[in-house]
């Protein structure tokens, strides 16, 4: 009778416990739900000089799409003219360490809506040291109204540096902009 109770809870040990391995882990970096920036992040003006800015701290109507995907804030760049402004302006987390991750994922939502057919680009970067070349992970250069998640798996020289940051960089085409709610890194935990 011993024996069967454990060969049953052997089974359904290993029944579960895969469902709770494959469970992710938040890493870091966190939204944007206090009004600002969190501390350590940063922008570049590559090219003009139009910031990213948080909206929905003041409770103003959220347009392009509209409402937040979770919360009620959102940072987001727009050229104000509805002219080509040639801004490219890059929004930068805080150095994050994944040394200790496992397969960590990039997971994040941005819509980029059309005006008259122009749509603005939005490019993800990283780069393993402080004086490293930002290296290009991924390219959204379609229109997309509303939000659209994605998932990049960051390359295991990213997961290996010590702790250097990611870039959201917008490139202005006369379009409505670019919008990010909370940028996630996971880590789906080892087996």
């Amino acid at each position: 009778m011993r024996k069967s109770i454990l060969s049953l809870l052997a089974v359904m040990l290993l029944a579960v416990l895969p469902v709770f391995s494959a469970i992710p882990y938040h890493l870091g970096p966190e939204g944007f739900e206090n009004g600002v920036f969190p501390a350590g992040w940063t922008q570049e003006n590559v090219q003009g000089t139009v910031n990213w800015l948080v909206e929905g701290a003041n409770g103003e109507t959220l347009a392009q799409p509209s409402g937040a995907k979770s919360g009620s804030c959102r940072a987001a760049i727009r050229g104000l003219s509805g002219q080509v402004e040639g801004f490219v302006t890059k929004l930068i987390t805080p150095a994050i360490n994944l040394t200790q991750a496992y397969q960590p994922q990039l997971v994040f939502s941005h819509a980029q809506a059309a005006r008259a057919g122009f749509f603005d680009t939005l490019r993800v970067y990283y780069r393993v040291n402080a004086t490293a070349p930002w290296q290009l992970l991924e390219e959204y250069s379609s229109p997309m109204p509303g939000w659209t998640t994605e998932v990049i798996m960051l390359p295991s020289s990213y997961s290996q540096a010590s702790a250097y940051p990611l870039a959201f960089e917008a490139t202005d085409h006369a379009g409505l902009g670019i919008v990010l709610p909370a940028i996630p890194i996971f880590s789906p935990t080892p087996c």
